[in-house]
């Protein structure tokens, strides 16, 4: 008879004590966040190991054996058994096991822990690195009798197989294994569970090739950063002209690299080809999305489509002017960041649902003759966006990209991926505690991150050049962005040194109600500007959409007499200006290739360097005939005024007579506007009268444009990729003569 037994257990204390005196102890060591380390250490030094995740996962019956081996007669195994359990139970997790009516017996095991989706396996855990690669092979699986008498059958088809390496510092162990029906693996005692809800049936393209998992597996390294970025500035040369800047080669080259790292990061921008029909926007999506990590071009897309695609490849989407629903833009707005899990409620049978929750993280291309806005998104994806404006030029290759013109590229860099993923998590810090980046704050920290970790790893040039655009873009979006908050500054502005009082403390304070705003708007929108008629204004604007505007920009108003009254200091209207970007410097705006193009950081040059000659060769001097500038100099130090075009004449029948130099007028803002729907803001900017766009309108030039409930003038070159060709381009928009001072 044992000294104990189940109804009378030892307590921890006493089972410890029982072992010491027959020679034995016990050590547990915690190896992960669900993996223990059990060694039981006997007489003479002999020692027992096992790896468990809670208590009743260790074997007893290897237990007993190492306690025989080591001279443990069968009438004490018992009860050193039974102190070996009790130190075991109280030092792991507890094994829990319900037994339900039916028999069906349940086992809870552990926590979520590690889980990820086999589509971006990224896991930096305990001073280890495991990244993977998704991918899909074209293999013969022989299946299991399923019968005595029955043949083992053999059938073909894709299946998918994972991709794998576990970093120790530099130095790494590759893997490969099928996931069909493998829901964990375990990497060095660490188990690693695979949340994967879609499953393809054909492959994409553009996934990891059998060849590159088979010098993965012999310890093939990638080449470095450097020599793959120029194998991606060639194929971005073949297929695209940025003729107007040369850095977009670059920014569009490294995107492409930067998608086979995109789970790296907690946040991956959007890239989008903005402009007229026939500037290339499309051939440009496809050539950087099939340069990119599993490139896939969307054609039809749908909300459920969207999401079982994320889920299955993770890919780099291509949106051809395909996105119309606001529906699928809180989708995309969603995988901006990762980790953000959209909800999908499913009916499963009768009353029941099921609820499970998507990640649709992953980079986004677009391809549009319209904005973000214009397509059912709003005026913060902009903020997400690496917008870049495209504009007419040559086809290099004549021929839109196919999956197989970036083979071997693509190829190269999922090997980058599996064997050069420790120097990109170095470098992710090293770039976040660079100085010139710290200037950029928030989201364009975000949206930037990706590419200056890339650019870092290349070169100090290549960084240079990013960090450069990076800087421009960031100044062009204050323009586009907060147009409206900074209409109802300017017009605070106005009703605060009209209206405003003198406060006790020395403030100066202004009280008003939307019904005040909304005069000085019409004032400034129609009498003054004369951008809008008086019935655009009236459709434009309302007391109601004021309300709304000053809401979100922060205003608590008070009901006064049945009508809500505002106040506001000249100090918080002060701080408005600087929070929606009122003072915007524009004596550094150049002409860029980008979303406008905007000052660079202090001491750098970004003056745009052209492609060899492919139009024709560029003249001796800086501006072509007429005085209009070519490219708008950019100079640090001493940055030039806005360039001024030749000035209009009010005497609208002398513009008739000369209709030549409107022609040349028009040259002007068709080579020099950044976007369609900042034209009023750029007449503003370089001098051009009202007269002059009333007479572009009249000759039919200009357009008049309802977008997303708005008003815009746009160019008719927008419209018709007929009109600015590239005969025109050659031409460089020559303008025949000086309009000079009389219009």
């Amino acid at each position: 008879m044992g000294r104990w037994s189940p109804a009378n257990r030892p307590s921890p204390e006493e089972a410890r004590e029982f072992l010491a005196s027959k020679g034995f102890r016990i050590e547990v060591e915690q190896l992960s966040s669900s993996l223990y380390k059990v060694v039981i250490w006997g007489p003479g030094g002999k020692a027992y190991e096992e790896k468990c995740e809670h208590s009743a996962g260790y074997s007893p019956s290897a237990v007993m054996d190492f306690l025989k081996s080591c001279g443990i007669l069968e009438n004490e195994l018992p009860d050193l058994l039974m102190c070996i359990q009790v130190l075991i139970e109280s030092s792991l997790p507890p094994r829990f096991r319900f037994v339900l009516e039916d028999g069906t017996i349940i086992e809870p095991e552990a926590s979520d822990g590690l889980a990820v989706n086999p589509a971006m396996l990224f896991i930096k855990h305990e001073g280890k690195i495991i990244v993977g690669e998704l991918t899909y092979l074209k293999s013969k699986v022989t299946l299991p009798k399923r019968r005595k008498n029955e043949e083992p059958r053999t059938i073909e088809c894709y299946e998918p197989y994972l991709v794998f390496a576990e970093y120790n510092g530099s130095s790494f162990k590759p893997d490969f294994k099928p996931l069909r029906k493998l829901e964990f693996i375990d990497v060095d005692g660490l188990p690693i569970r695979l949340i994967w809800r879609g499953k393809a049936t054909s492959p994409l393209k553009t996934v990891m090739q059998l060849r590159t998992i088979g010098e993965f597996k012999k310890g093939a390294i990638a080449p470095s950063f450097k020599e793959l970025f120029s194998e991606a500035l060639g194929n971005v040369k073949k297929f695209i002209d940025f003729w107007w800047d040369k850095r977009l080669y670059t920014l569009s080259a490294i995107y492409s690299m930067a998608t086979y790292f995109a789970d790296f990061f907690t946040a991956f921008p959007f890239l989008y080809f903005y402009g007229p029909p026939g500037t290339g926007k499309t051939r440009a999506g496809k050539t950087i999305t099939l340069m990119s990590r599993r490139g896939f071009v969307v054609t039809d897309p749908s909300e459920a489509s969207i999401f079982r695609t994320a889920e299955a490849f993770k890919p780099t989407f291509l949106f051809d002017e395909s996105i119309t629903s606001k529906g699928l833009w809180k989708l995309v707005r969603a995988a901006f960041k990762a980790g953000v899990q959209v909800p999908r409620v499913t009916k499963v049978k009768g009353e029941y649902f099921e609820l499970t929750f998507f990640d649709p993280y992953s980079p986004y291309i677009f391809a549009s003759t319209e904005t973000p806005e214009e397509l059912g998104g709003s005026e913060a994806d902009i903020t997400r966006t690496i917008m870049i404006t495209m504009k007419f030029g040559r086809d290099p290759s004549g021929r839109d990209p196919v999956p197989s013109d970036f083979t071997s590229f693509r190829e190269k860099m999922y090997l980058a991926r599996l064997t050069r993923a420790h120097e990109v998590v170095a470098a992710i810090e090293k770039v976040k505690r660079l100085p010139i980046a710290q200037q950029l704050t928030g989201r364009e920290k975000e949206v930037w991150l990706p590419l200056l970790t890339i650019a870092s790893l290349i070169g100090e040039d290549v960084l240079s050049e990013i960090l450069s655009l990076a800087a421009e873009m960031f100044e062009a979006k204050k323009l586009e962005l907060y147009r409206n908050e900074r209409l109802i500054i300017e017009a605070l502005d106005r009703l605060m040194q009209e209206e405003a009082q003198e406060t006790l403390s020395g403030d100066t304070i202004l009280q008003f109600y939307a019904k005040d705003v909304y005069a000085v708007l019409r004032e400034i929108l129609v009498l003054d500007r004369q951008e809008l008629s008086e019935k655009q204004f009236e459709r434009l604007w309302s007391t109601k959409r004021i309300g709304k505007l000053l809401s979100r920009m922060g205003f608590k108003g008070r009901l006064h007499m049945g009508i809500k009254r505002y106040h506001i200091t000249r100090s918080e209207l002060e701080d408005l200006k600087q929070k929606y970007f009122f003072n915007i410097n524009t004596e550094n705006i150049e002409k860029s290739g980008g979303f406008g193009g905007f000052g660079v950081f202090p001491g750098e040059r970004g003056t745009p360097e052209r492609n060899p000659p492919i139009h024709e060769p560029e003249p001796s001097e800086a501006t072509m005939p007429g005085g209009f500038p070519r490219t708008l100099p950019l100079s640090p130090e001493n940055p030039p005024n806005t360039p001024n075009p030749p000035e209009i004449s009010k005497q609208t029948e002398n513009l008739i007579e000369r209709e030549r130099k409107i022609e040349q007028l028009y040259r002007y803002i068709e080579y020099n506007l950044p976007m369609p729907g900042q034209l009023l803001t750029f007449m503003n900017l370089n001098g051009i009268s009202v007269e002059a766009l009333a007479y572009l309108i009249r000759s039919g030039r200009i357009i008049e444009c309802k977008r997303s409930g708005g008003v815009r003038f746009i160019p008719t070159y927008f419209f018709d990729a007929r009109t600015p060709s590239t005969d025109l381009m050659q031409r460089g928009g020559t303008c025949t003569e000086n309009l000079g001072s009389e219009g």
